[in-house]
């Protein structure tokens, strides 16, 4: 279980990142409402009264178009979930029940998921990169975070409590049984998707599972809201931002850069993703995090 000293440490860490965390300007969102509908979205998107909109607001709405789009994308792949399966896991009342037909779509819909990456060759910009709609629709292909946001769209479709767990380097879709069993599953890898018994703790106000499984290596995992998910996003274009500076890029990187030239150029996306998701970033920096990417490496 965590010190005392390290929650204090952490909590403290959240407390300054929310201090420096104001209000986005009309500007920032502005730029942010046009790069997440040209990039992110993949197809030009407006809001109405941006200046009007508080922070939060900005990220409902980013999420909201978020999983809008996902959900898209996966008819349009034809991975759909087996209405009849859900239509039982909501009339079903008994708990137990219940939670086997919850794990028996999980199962199902994880198989699809991973089925599509079972091809893949994970070391190509292709899929490094593809952890949004626009540019999954071009590769055909996703990252751990692409994936995990499918996990999203048929967990919460089938009412399934889930949230997003981010281990280091990694993400993750966890869920809640509704008889109290946790299950975690791994939309990019084929086969890893089981029932697990983590102990439960937290890191500051964060959440935490423990766990001692050789399948999934992971021995900590914070517990996101999924509706935190967009962090990820604006981290991986942060990052590929810093590669475009570092010129460190595969020729299909460049070429797919020089598309959004402007946007690029002009937003920060590290300094938005702090803005707005204070938690997500400030876990990087605790003492455990750090010693399970050291360990991981």
């Amino acid at each position: 279980m965590n010190s005392e000293k390290e929650n204090l440490e952490y909590n403290s860490k959240i407390e300054n990142e929310r201090a420096e965390s104001k209000e986005l300007s009309f500007e920032e969102k502005k730029q942010l409402v046009e790069v997440w509908g040209k990039i992110v979205l993949g197809k030009a998107d407006s809001l109405q009264d941006i200046d009007a909109m508080t922070s939060e607001d900005i990220k409902k709405w980013l999420f909201d178009s978020l999983m809008q789009e996902i959900d898209s994308l996966a008819k349009e792949w034809g991975i759909e979930s087996d209405k009849d399966l859900t239509r039982k896991i909501q009339e079903e009342q008994n708990l137990e029940n219940k939670a086997k037909l919850e794990a028996e779509h999980i199962k199902e819909m994880h198989d699809k998921v991973s089925g599509i990456a079972e091809n893949f060759d994970m070391a190509s910009a292709d899929v490094h990169w593809s952890s949004w709609p626009g540019r999954m629709k071009e590769t055909k292909q996703f990252n751990c975070v692409g994936a995990t946001l499918l996990g999203i769209n048929f967990l919460n479709k089938a009412g399934i409590k889930s949230y997003y767990g981010m281990p280091a380097g990694h993400v993750a879709n966890v869920a809640r049984l509704s008889n109290g069993e946790w299950q975690y599953a791994d939309f990019l890898v084929q086969k890893l998707v089981k029932k697990i018994n983590p102990s439960e703790t937290r890191l500051g106000n964060t959440e935490v599972l423990k766990i001692d499984d050789e399948d999934i290596g992971f021995r900590v995992v914070p517990l996101l809201k999924n509706s935190e998910a967009p962090s990820s996003i604006l981290d991986n274009l942060s990052e590929l931002k810093e590669e475009e500076i570092n010129q460190n890029m595969p020729k299909e990187t460049v070429d797919y850069i020089s598309k959004f030239q402007g946007q690029f150029s002009r937003v920060d996306f590290s300094d938005l993703s702090k803005k707005l998701y204070p938690d997500a970033r400030a876990l990087e920096e605790t003492k455990e995090m750090k010693e399970e990417v050291e360990r991981k490496k």
